[in-house]
Formats: structure tokens, C-alpha cells, sequence
């Protein structure tokens, strides 16, 4: 019976997120817009997701869920010849290590005595706000160089648009972005990242970190962690 309670957590999520997955390949094929979409749309989905849940497995299990229901609709949108088994499985490693950011923020947001609505909240706000930096800070870049040079590869959706080279145009040229949204290719040049290697390992490191901060502030905390140290 305790292998089912393991796994029980990550059902809604999983469920969720091929639904919310699958609107996306609905509406945007096997495109850079499902891609991206879901990236959306689990950041919405993850924070109040393992906020929920007070234990750190459970909260696992809710993020590999969501994880493993987007990628079920990913790996059906490989069946387009332009993309490959060798780019999904990329972009799904980004995706795997923004959830891992995600999840730590929330878990040590929660752990430092912040309601779990709050903490989801917040989490969400920033999640959107790093997302998004390519459109609200694009106007200020001009100028700050160096700052894009370390964005840009730390970036998700632009490392996904890397990744899926074989379809064009990139996200940041497509006609609403380019000529309303940003001012990037335009008023400042960037490059796609050439790997997820960086966008990877920062978010693994933030998600680890968080954890970990999470962990040695709850047992600051709780005296009951410290009584439990005393001998009888």
C-alpha cells in the first residue's frame, strides 16, 4: 500500500499539465508555442502544487507529475519531422530544471514560516517576471550589454528557441514580439544560447540551494528539532 501513497501526489499534476500541454499543441501545433506555453503554464502550476503538500516526497512526486504530463505531449509532437528525440529530450532537461527552481523557492518560502498561498503567489511573480525579462527588460538593455550576455543564456525560452533550431523564426522575431513587444535584434543584438548547459545548471543550483536553505531554517525554527537532540 505505501507505493501508491508515494505516487498519489503526482496525479492531478500530471493530468493538468497534459491537459493545460495539450490545449497548447491544440492551438499551436507542433510549434516553439507549445513549447513555450507550457513553460507558462506550469510556472502557474507548480508553486501552489508543492505548496500544498508538506512533505518533501510528496512535493517531489507533484513536481515530477507535472513534469512527466508535459512531457507526454511533447514526445507526441516529435512525430513533426522537424523536431527530434534529441530536441525534446533537451527541452525537457530545461524544463526539468526550471520546476526544480520553482519548487525550491516554494518549499523555502513556506519553511521560513510564509503561507503557502503567499509563497505560490510570489512564486508565480517571479517566475512570470524571469520568463518575461526578454519583453519588460528589453528597453533598458540598450547600452548593457554585458547584463544580456549573462541573460541570455540563463533563460529558458531562449534556450528552448536554441534548442529547436529547426524551426524559424526564433521567438524574439516573430511578429507581435518583434514589432511591439521587445527591442531585441533590434535596438541591441544577443545570440541564441548555443547550449542548455548554463540555463541547466543555474536553476539545478537555485532549486538545491533553496532546498537546503529551506531545510536549515525550518530546524533554526522548531525547538522541537532541538529537543529531540536531548537525552531523556
Amino acid at each position: 500500500m505505501l507505493a501508491p501513497r508515494i505516487y498519489l501526489p503526482a496525479v492531478a499534476p500530471f493530468l493538468l499539465m497534459a491537459a493545460a500541454s495539450l490545449a497548447c499543441y491544440v492551438a499551436a501545433g507542433a510549434s516553439t508555442g507549445l513549447f513555450l506555453g507550457s513553460l507558462a503554464l506550469i510556472t502557474m502550476v507548480i508553486p501552489p502544487i508543492v505548496g500544498g503538500e508538506r512533505r518533501l516526497g510528496a512535493q517531489a512526486a507533484a513536481a515530477s507529475g507535472a513534469i512527466l504530463g508535459t512531457a507526454l505531449i511533447w514526445i507526441i509532437a516529435a512525430s513533426n519531422p522537424a523536431l527530434s528525440a534529441s530536441q525534446i529530450a533537451r527541452c525537457l532537461v530545461v524544463l526539468g530544471g526550471y520546476v526544480f527552481a520553482l519548487w525550491g523557492i516554494t518549499r523555502m518560502l513556506i519553511r521560513v514560516r510564509i503561507s503557502a498561498t503567499a509563497a505560490s503567489a510570489t512564486v508565480v511573480l517571479i517566475g512570470f517576471a524571469w520568463l518575461t525579462w526578454p519583453i519588460w527588460l528589453s528597453h533598458w538593455l540598450p547600452g548593457h550589454e554585458v547584463w544580456l550576455s549573462w541573460l541570455t543564456p540563463a533563460h529558458p525560452p531562449l534556450a528552448i528557441d536554441g534548442v529547436l533550431d529547426t524551426m524559424r523564426p526564433v521567438w524574439t522575431e516573430r511578429r507581435l514580439m518583434y514589432n511591439q513587444f521587445t527591442v531585441l535584434n533590434q535596438d541591441i543584438a544577443y545570440d541564441l544560447p548555443h547550449t542548455i548547459g548554463w540555463t541547466v545548471l543555474l536553476h539545478a543550483c537555485v532549486g538545491a540551494i533553496t532546498l537546503l536553505l529551506g531545510h536549515f531554517k525550518k530546524l533554526s525554527f522548531d525547538p522541537k528539532s532541538k529537543m529531540g537532540d536531548q537525552p531523556a
